[in-house]
């Protein structure tokens, strides 16, 4: 925590702790960051992204404050870890592991694959997905009402998964 900026360069970061950018965080090349702390917050500040994975590994709940950021490819990894985003969010990939859980709490874009074994809970909130999905867990858009969707714009796997819409609900799915 505090002001100014971090360039991950070498080494891959490993947090145990919270993680709260205030200034910017730059990643290089394919080198991962891995937080286990509870509070993820990018509120006031940048990243910048390597090749590399974001990982959520904290093994129990973690505030994501996204902050319209774009983030690479992010996984959550561990089981228990239930990652619950607020603000827009961009990836290039989203794992969400086994065991693991993903809840959008602002817009999440998706500009490549998506892969769920766990659970994602799209809230009340668009979801796009610019590339395949495959789903051998569960994907939960029941939380959608009017105005939003899940718009999925590569193929979709559902051959092991399961997908949750409310029958009464009003939000849209576009394939």
């Amino acid at each position: 925590s505090g002001t100014g900026d971090a360039t991950v360069v070498t080494n891959s970061l490993d947090l145990e702790g919270n993680l709260d950018v205030d200034g910017g965080l730059t990643v290089s090349g394919a080198l991962d960051v891995n937080v286990a702390g509870a509070t993820v917050d990018f509120t006031g500040g940048s990243y910048t992204k390597g090749t590399g994975t974001f990982i959520f590994d904290g093994a129990g709940a973690q505030a994501f404050t996204a902050a319209g950021l774009d983030y690479g490819n992010v996984q959550t990894s561990v089981a228990g870890t239930a990652v619950t985003q607020s603000g827009a969010a961009t990836t290039d990939a989203l794992t969400v592991d086994l065991g693991t859980s993903y809840t959008t709490g602002g817009t999440l874009t998706v500009n490549g694959a998506l892969g769920v074994a766990g659970t994602l809970s799209s809230g009340n909130f668009d979801v796009a997905v610019n590339g395949p999905t495959t789903v051998t867990g569960t994907l939960d858009i029941s939380s959608m009402g009017a105005g939003t969707a899940l718009t999925l714009s590569g193929d979709l796997d559902l051959s092991a998964g399961a997908f949750t819409k409310a029958v009464s609900g009003t939000g849209g799915v576009v394939f």
